[in-house]
């Protein structure tokens, strides 16, 4: 499939939806801030990891085009 989140559930291969993707950051946001206290007040969307995905490249010299 062509999407970037995706699960398998059985033996099929799903969409991961919205919410699911924003329970599983919330959850590894508590757990880093257990861990390391001055990231307690932190929080990550879907939508912050799509711009580290594509300012990287774009930063590396990569036309915005592609």
């Amino acid at each position: 499939m062509p999407f970037l989140l995706q699960r398998k559930i059985g033996t099929k291969h799903e969409v991961m939806s919205d919410t699911t993707v924003v329970n599983m950051l919330k959850r590894h946001c508590v757990e880093l801030a257990e861990q390391h206290p001055g990231f307690l007040a932190t929080s990550f969307t879907p939508h912050d990891f799509r711009r580290l995905l594509a300012t990287e490249p774009v930063n590396s010299g990569l036309p915005i085009h592609i």
